[in-house]
């Protein structure tokens, strides 16, 4: 299945509070077992970023995983709301707000 929900995260939380905020994403919006959510640490090859990126910002995973198949985007703050000061974060957020796809943020 196609991740229908996309993660938007700043790389410094803790795992267990990272699966935390997706539990209860899930279970707030009732999305059950067999939504998938598309995190990019476990998407794209972290040893072969340059390649994976490809040419252009539009061309990239990031952009194409925010395509047609996804519902919306999460956005992950961490424990004093660090993801606010990720400009790749803002980034997501204005594609995400330009597609009219739903936008949450999780804590």
């Amino acid at each position: 299945n196609a991740p229908q929900w996309f993660v938007s995260h700043y790389w410094g939380e803790s795992i267990f509070a990272f699966v935390k905020c997706l539990r209860e994403h899930s279970r707030v919006r009732m999305l059950g077992k067999n939504c998938g959510y598309w995190i990019c640490a476990y998407t794209n090859d972290q040893h072969q970023l340059r390649s994976e990126l490809g040419g252009s910002i539009n061309e990239s995973p990031f952009f194409k995983a925010l395509g047609e198949n996804c519902v919306g985007a999460v956005l992950i703050l961490g424990e004093r709301g660090e993801a606010i000061d990720r400009m790749w974060c803002a980034l997501e957020a204005a594609v995400a707000f330009r597609d009219a796809k739903l936008y949450d943020l999780a804590s």
